[in-house]
């Protein structure tokens, strides 16, 4: 059921400072509490806090445009960011290819830290699951600046002729 976590992670990432942005960089964003409720008992999951690392960019530091964006036959029925605390609704239609038809993320901010919490509703009608966790993450620092692979083919020996 993590992977239904991991595929939201870029909507979850979005939730920005006070400024109207994350600070990029480097953040550590850890998820705990997870409850997985299938036809409405609670399901065993694996409870364990998962914590990752995770880069935020230009491109994905303002909640405006981030939470704006929604996959392929869904919208947000509810899109509230202001005053260091956020409010989001995303529902999906049967044709989405997302593993969920509902989700709702509620939470708060500052530049370099957020916390939230989520609901996602998923599974046919006549078996539905609820899939709900906390968030937290903070600011870690810069971003780990990529390094190049040495060159993997080896280098060519010259062959005395025959």
């Amino acid at each position: 059921m993590k992977k239904y976590l991991i595929c939201c992670l870029p909507l979850l990432v979005a939730a920005a400072p006070s400024s109207d942005k994350l600070k990029t960089g480097q953040w550590e964003e850890t998820v705990q509490n997870m409850v997985m409720q299938i036809d409405g008992k609670n399901t065993p999951t694996d409870s364990k806090t998962k914590s990752v690392l995770h880069c935020v960019t230009e491109e994905d530091n303002d909640p405006r445009v981030v939470f704006a964006k929604t996959p392929d036959h869904c919208k947000n029925s509810q899109l509230e960011i202001k005053g260091g605390n956020f409010t989001v609704k995303q529902e999906c239609s049967p044709e989405a290819k997302v593993p969920f038809h509902q989700m709702t993320v509620k939470g708060s901010y500052t530049p370099t830290n957020y916390k939230m919490s989520y609901s996602i509703m998923a599974g046919p009608a006549e078996h539905p699951m609820t899939i709900s966790a906390d968030t937290t993450a903070h600011y870690v620092g810069a971003c780990p600046v990529p390094t190049e692979s040495p060159d993997a083919t080896p280098s060519a020996t010259p062959q005395s002729p025959k």
